[in-house]
């Protein structure tokens, strides 16, 4: 496994595990539905927008173009 693999639990739908970081992989097989247990190393926050278009000035824009 060169590349690694992405893993998920509960709301955290994305957690990548890097081969650098498997440990001895020869003895324990990894594969689809398989349960593992990890350390998380570190996190980055996803930011996600909700927007609105309800309110004053809010819509579609009139570029003035036909």
């Amino acid at each position: 496994m060169k590349q690694g693999f992405f893993l998920s639990f509960g709301p955290i739908k994305k957690v990548f595990l890097p081969p650098t970081k498997m440990g001895d992989t020869i003895t324990s097989l990894i594969e689809k539905d398989v349960q593992v247990r990890f350390k998380v190393l570190g996190t980055e926050r996803e930011v996600w927008i909700l927007g609105s278009l309800g309110g004053d000035y809010l819509g579609p824009i009139c570029t003035g173009e036909s």
